[in-house]
C-alpha cells in the first residue's frame, strides 16, 4: 500500500507542477484574480461576415450556456456595445493579404483584451478568415475557467498563432465496422465535429460506400447521413474528405463501370465535398496499373459536380514493385489531376514516402490513432494481459506515444487526417489536431485544456495526470505496475468530489479505462497463482493417478469462475459499459450493443481466461485419450515442467513483458513505435492455445543474450515458433536436430561447446525472407530454452 500511496502522489505532483503560462490554473474559486466576463455582449459581423464566423457566435454562446447556464446576447450593431462592462468581438479578415500583414496566415486568430473609451473590458477574437474566427472561439473556450453562472480569462489573456501544417482532420466513417459512430444522430455528430474544431481540425473523412452495408444501430441511412455530414461540414467550413477504396476487382469492365456510376451519383448527391481519397490497398488488391487510371477516371466525374475538389492515392499496402510503378508513373507521367499522395499503414512512413515522389505532389499522412495492436503503431512491448482483455480499440490515451510520432513523422507532410473508428481514442484525436497546429506546444498543457473544456476547470489539473497516468499504465509487465492501482484510486477520489460529472461521457470513459485496468489486474494475478497451484497438483499423479490429478488441477483452475475475484470492479465495469452505450452509442460486447469482433468489444473479452486454463484443458483431454497410465504420467510430467530448464539451463517466454529476461530490446529509434511493426510483440493465436504461442516476435528482435554459462556444459537450444525460424549462435547458423512445423512442438539446435566455452552466448535470427507476406503470415519466435544436455 505504500507504493500506491506513492504513486498516487506522484501523480498529484504531475498535476501540479511546471504550470505553463498558456494554461493558467485558476480554479473557480479563485476567479475574482482573474478577468470576469460573466455578462459579455458578444459582438459579430453581420454583412459580409464568414459562414464559418457566423457559426463561430453560435459556438461561443451555446457552449458557454451549456457550462455555466449563462446565455450571452448577441448583436450586430457595435453601437449595442457602447454601454456594456463585457464586450466580446468577433471578426475576421477580408482577405488573407490583410491578414498576412497582421501577421497571421490562413487559419490563424489572435484574441486580446483590451479597455473600451468607458473602461470597460474588450476582448477581440480576430480570425485571418472565417475558419480562424472558428478555431479562435475554440481557443477562448479551451482557456476560459468556468463554474456556474461565472466565465472568466486570465488577466491580459492574448495569443496570436497560426497552425503549421494546413490539413488536421479524422476519419468518423458511419458505417457499421465503426465502435460507436454508426450509432450517432445527426446532432450527436455536428456536436463532435465542431469539439474537434476546437483543437484545430480543420477536416472530417466519411465513408459512403457501401450504402447498402447497414446494421439495426444506424437512426438513419448511409445516403442521407453521408448528404447531413457533408451540410455540417459546410457549416463549419470544415474540409469534407471521403474515403472510398476499390476493394473490387478493377479489371471487370461491369465492376469497374458500376464503381464509376455509384461515385457520381455520391458526388451529385453531395453538397460539399473538399477532397476523395482511394486506398491503393487495404481493403483491395488491384495493381496501381489499374487504380491510377480508375482514379483518373473519378476525378473527372468528381470536378463535374465539384470543381475544386481533389483526388489523393493512398500508398497503403504498396510495397516493392506496385510502390515503384505508383513513383515512376508519377515521375514520367505527372498528372495534374492528382492533388496529393496519402501515406498510411502497411507501406512506407511519411518521411519516405516524401522522398519518394515528385515534390510537386504534397504528401498527407493516415495515422492509425484507434488501435494499439496489430496496427501502424502498436504499444510497444504491450503486455500480453492488456491484448487479451483490451483488444485493439480499448480506451487508448497515448500522448507521449503519438507526440513523439507527430514530431518525427510530420515534417515534410501537409498534415494529417487520422484513421478512426470510435471514440475511444479521442484523445489521441485531440493530441494529433493540437500538434499539427503547432509541434511547440506542450502536451501536458494540451491536456490540461482538454480536461478543462469538457470535464472542468475544478478538475483539469488533475484530471490531466489521470488521464496521462493511462499510457503509464501499460508500460512494462502488469504484474509489476503500481501505476494501476494508483489510477484507479486517483480516480475514484475525482469521482467522489465531482459527482455532477456521471453524464459526461469522456469522463464515464476515464473510469471505464481506470476500472477495467485495475480489475484485469487483480485477475491476471490471480488466475496466475491459481494456475501455480493446479501445476503443482500434477506433482502427485504418480501416487494418486492421472485422472485424479487431473481433475484436482481442473477444479482448481476453475475457481476463477467459481470463486472469481474483484466482483465489485467487475459490476463497476458493466455498469459503465451500459452507460456509455446510452450516452454515445459505445459498442463493448457484440450481443448487448451490436458491436463487431475486434472493434471495442472490452467488455466480451473483460474475462477470458489470464492464464494457461484453456490449454491445459484441451491437453487433459487429449492425455485422456492416450492408451497407457504411463503415457499419460509422463505427458503430465511434461506439461508441470514445461517452463522448467533444468540446472544450469535458461528459459524466455519471448514477448511475454517481465518473462524474457534474456531479450534484448532494440533501443533509440529502432524502437520507436513510428517503426514498430516487427519488432515489438504481436500477437494472435488460437484460444485454446499456451499463451505463450499467442505473443509473436518477428525477427530480429528476439534475439538473446547469455552469461555466465558453465564452458565445460554442451548446450542445446529448444524453440517454439512458427515459420522459418534461423537461429544463428554469435552469428553462426545452427543445424536442426529437430524441426517443427506447429505451435508448440519443440526445434532443437545443438550448440556448439566451443561458442560457449568463454561462458557467453548471443543468440540472433537469420532472415526467412517473408516480408512479401501479409504481416500475419511472419515467421515468429514464442519461446527459447537453452538446455545443459
Amino acid at each position: 500500500m505504500h507504493v500506491l500511496l506513492v504513486a498516487v502522489v506522484a501523480l498529484y505532483c504531475v498535476s501540479t507542477d511546471a504550470r505553463s503560462e498558456s494554461s493558467p490554473n485558476i480554479s473557480p474559486n479563485t476567479m475574482t484574480q482573474s478577468l470576469d466576463v460573466s455578462g459579455a455582449l458578444v459582438v459579430v459581423r453581420g454583412e459580409g461576415a464568414f459562414r464559418a464566423e457566423q457559426t463561430a457566435a453560435e459556438v461561443l454562446i451555446e457552449e458557454v450556456e451549456r457550462r455555466t447556464g449563462l446565455r450571452w446576447q448577441v448583436t450586430s450593431d457595435e453601437a449595442d456595445s457602447r454601454d456594456s462592462d463585457v464586450v466580446i468581438r468577433l471578426s475576421a479578415y477580408d482577405d488573407l493579404d490583410a491578414a498576412s500583414a497582421a501577421g497571421l496566415a490562413a487559419e490563424g486568430y489572435r484574441i486580446a483584451t483590451t479597455r473600451s473609451e468607458s473602461g470597460g473590458t474588450v476582448v477581440d477574437i480576430v480570425g485571418a478568415d472565417g475558419r480562424g474566427t472558428l478555431f479562435g472561439v475554440g481557443h477562448f473556450l479551451r482557456k476560459m475557467e468556468w463554474a456556474p453562472e461565472r466565465v472568466a480569462l486570465p488577466a491580459g489573456f492574448e495569443v496570436k498563432t497560426s497552425p503549421q501544417y494546413s490539413i488536421r482532420g479524422h476519419q468518423l466513417g458511419y458505417r457499421p465496422t465503426n465502435n460507436t459512430c454508426d450509432a450517432w444522430t445527426p446532432e450527436q455528430f455536428e456536436q463532435y465535429i465542431r469539439e474537434l474544431a476546437f483543437f484545430g481540425a480543420n477536416a472530417v473523412e466519411n465513408i459512403p460506400f457501401p450504402w447498402d452495408e447497414t446494421n439495426d444501430l444506424m437512426p438513419i441511412g448511409r445516403r442521407e447521413m453521408n448528404r447531413r455530414m457533408s451540410e455540417i461540414c459546410d457549416k463549419y467550413d470544415v474540409d469534407y474528405w471521403v474515403w472510398t477504396p476499390a476493394n473490387y476487382d478493377l479489371g471487370e469492365p461491369d465492376v469497374r463501370a458500376e464503381a464509376l456510376q455509384r461515385s457520381e451519383d455520391f458526388y451529385r448527391d453531395t453538397p460539399r465535398l473538399d477532397d476523395v481519397l482511394i486506398p491503393g490497398a487495404d481493403p483491395g488488391d488491384n495493381h496501381p496499373s489499374l487504380v491510377i487510371p480508375f482514379a483518373e477516371e473519378l476525378a473527372a466525374l468528381l470536378h463535374r459536380y465539384h470543381p475544386d475538389a481533389g483526388m489523393w492515392i493512398s500508398m497503403q499496402g504498396y510495397v516493392g514493385e506496385k510502390a515503384e510503378y505508383f513513383c515512376n508513373y508519377l515521375r514520367e507521367n505527372r498528372p495534374t489531376w492528382l492533388a496529393g499522395v496519402v501515406a498510411g499503414p502497411q507501406a512506407y512512413r511519411a518521411v519516405e514516402v516524401r522522398k519518394m515522389v515528385p515534390a510537386e505532389y504534397p504528401v498527407r499522412q493516415y495515422p492509425d490513432l484507434t488501435h494499439t495492436v496489430r496496427c501502424q503503431y502498436p504499444v510497444p512491448w504491450w503486455d500480453l494481459t492488456w491484448e487479451l482483455t483490451h483488444g485493439r480499440e480499448a480506451s487508448n490515451p497515448r500522448p507521449v506515444d503519438y507526440a513523439e510520432i507527430i514530431r518525427l513523422q510530420t515534417p515534410g507532410t501537409v498534415g494529417f487526417l487520422g484513421y478512426s473508428d470510435g471514440v475511444h481514442d479521442d484523445v489521441n484525436k485531440v493530441i494529433w489536431s493540437a500538434l499539427s497546429w503547432d509541434l511547440g506546444w506542450d502536451t501536458r498543457d494540451i491536456l490540461v485544456d482538454y480536461a478543462r473544456v469538457f470535464l472542468g476547470p475544478a478538475v483539469a489539473e488533475r484530471a490531466a495526470a489521470g488521464i496521462r497516468a493511462f499510457e503509464q499504465a501499460w508500460r512494462g509487465s502488469a504484474l509489476d505496475n503500481a501505476t494501476i492501482e494508483a489510477t484507479l484510486l486517483f480516480w475514484q477520489q475525482l469521482e467522489a468530489e465531482a459527482p455532477e460529472l456521471g453524464e459526461n461521457w469522456r469522463w464515464n470513459q476515464a473510469l471505464l479505462r481506470a476500472n477495467y485496468d485495475a480489475y484485469v489486474y487483480h485477475r491476471r494475478r490471480y488466475e496466475l497463482g491459481l494456475e501455480r497451484d493446479a501445476i503443482d497438483a500434477l506433482a502427485g499423479a504418480s501416487e494418486i493417478g492421472a485422472e485424479a490429478a487431473m481433475q484436482e488441477a481442473a477444479a482448481i483452475l476453475a475457481r476463477a469462475e467459481t470463486q472469481p475475484t474483484q466482483p465489485a470492479l467487475r459490476a463497476r465495469v458493466d455498469e459503465l459499459c451500459e452507460t456509455l452505450n446510452r450516452q454515445i452509442g459505445l459498442q463493448t460486447s457484440i450481443e448487448k450493443y451490436g458491436g463487431r469482433r475486434e472493434r471495442g468489444n472490452v467488455l466480451d473479452d473483460v474475462d477470458r481466461p489470464l492464464n494457461d486454463r484453456r490449454w491445459l484443458e484441451v491437453e487433459f483431454a487429449r492425455i485422456r485419450e492416450m492408451a497407457s497410465e504411463q503415457d499419460r504420467l509422463d505427458r503430465l510430467e511434461m506439461l508441470r515442467t514445461w517452463s522448467d530448464p533444468g540446472p544450469g539451463g535458461y528459459y524466455d517466454n519471448v514477448g511475454q513483458v517481465g518473462m524474457m529476461p534474456r531479450v534484448i530490446r532494440p533501443v533509440g529509434y529502432a524502437a520507436h513505435p513510428a517503426n514498430a511493426r516487427g519488432i515489438v510483440p504481436h500477437f494472435r493465436g488460437a484460444d485454446e492455445w499456451k499463451l505463450a504461442w499467442k505473443v509473436n516476435i518477428h525477427w530480429p528482435a528476439a534475439n538473446l543474450e547469455y552469461r555466465n554459462l558453465n564452458p565445460e556444459a554442451e548446450y542445446l537450444l529448444k524453440v517454439t515458433g512458427i515459420g522459418k525460424l534461423i537461429p544463428l549462435a554469435d552469428g553462426e547458423m545452427l543445424s536442426a536436430e529437430r524441426d517443427a512445423a506447429e505451435p508448440g512442438e519443440f526445434r532443437l539446435f545443438a550448440v556448439p561447446r566451443r561458442l560457449t566455452d568463454d561462458g557467453t552466448l548471443t543468440i540472433t535470427w537469420g532472415d526467412p525472407d517473408d516480408r512479401h507476406l501479409n504481416w500475419r503470415q511472419w515467421s515468429r519466435v514464442h519461446e527459447v530454452w537453452l538446455v545443459v544436455r
